[in-house]
């Protein structure tokens, strides 16, 4: 679970520990899955996007975006993004994620919770037509060594 080291590395703050536990609480209720976080961090990813182009911060390209998103709501202390031709990466370390499910709010689980898949998505959709998630086995984010890795295309 939760100690202070594990605050410490993730710089985390009151509310992200706070939504992280929210997830692994429903979780252990039974009445929440990928599926669900995914289809409603999507809504929580447009609802940021539509607040950035109220206060006037609007992203010429989604690598922009993606740095604004993060400027908004920090996603972790080791997080990389990256771009080619028609896709953008986002890596993140996974012993720095700010909202991680399992590290974060203690949630027991083989799967993920995770919701940066929704949240970038929904946030990307917000200014760019046509953005998609490109899923690993049916799965909207992969593990690669100690990073989680999400790939969005256009």
């Amino acid at each position: 679970m939760l100690d202070r080291e594990k605050i410490e590395r993730r710089q985390l703050k009151p509310h992200e520990v706070g939504v992280a536990a929210l997830i692994a609480g429903f979780h252990e209720l039974g009445i929440l899955n990928q599926a669900a976080v995914f289809q409603a961090t999507q809504r929580s990813g447009r609802a940021l996007a539509e607040y950035a182009k109220l206060v006037g911060k609007v992203p010429s390209n989604p690598l922009e975006a993606l740095n604004l998103l993060n400027e908004l709501t920090p996603l972790a202390v080791e997080v990389t993004f990256s771009q080619d031709e028609n896709a953008v990466t986002v890596r993140i370390n996974t012993e720095t994620c700010k909202y991680c499910p399992k590290g974060v709010g203690g949630a027991e689980l083989e799967g993920s919770l995770c919701p940066y898949p929704g949240l970038i998505l929904g946030f990307l959709s917000g200014f760019f037509q046509g953005a998609k998630i490109q899923f690993f086995e049916r799965k909207p984010l992969r593990k690669v060594g100690k990073e989680c890795e999400m790939v969005f295309k256009f």
